[in-house]
């Protein structure tokens, strides 16, 4: 997998979030993303880990990962900011460790209905934490 290519698998996730989403609808793309992640692009997810993994153990291989990372974190600031963060930079950050953590946790397990649940709703919560919508629920 490319760089490039596992930055747009990241990205895509915030595609479809819309200024004013409620959290429900922000957590919903998530969950498709990790869902999806998980499932059908397993192959590409695993080759990502590996490739921060391997980053730990190759200096080279590190810069490429710091410079990944930090260019996701600032695309991602601007999703953040638009959706209403007062620290977009900061937010961006708990949000990829979020996903990031997410996904490492269910990466040897199968996903069931309970656990694609279980995933959205600590990804609503983050969502509402960080204020990063209009409101909080849908009214």
């Amino acid at each position: 997998m490319s760089f490039r290519a596992a930055q747009d698998r990241v990205l895509a996730a915030f595609a479809g979030v819309e200024n004013g989403d409620h959290a429900d609808d922000i957590a919903e793309h998530l969950t498709a993303f990790i869902h999806h992640g998980l499932t059908e692009a397993r192959a590409s997810l695993v080759a990502e880990y590996e490739f921060l993994i391997q980053s730990t153990r190759r200096p080279d291989l590190a810069r490429v990962s710091r410079a990944w990372r930090q260019a996701l974190r600032i695309q991602i600031g601007h999703v953040a900011s638009r959706l209403g963060s007062d620290d977009p930079e900061t937010d961006s950050g708990i949000i990829l460790a979020v996903i990031a953590g997410l996904e490492i946790d269910h990466l040897s397990t199968p996903l069931d209905p309970s656990t694609t649940q279980a995933i959205r709703t600590a990804l609503r919560r983050t969502i509402t934490k960080l204020g990063l919508h209009g409101k909080a629920t849908r009214e």
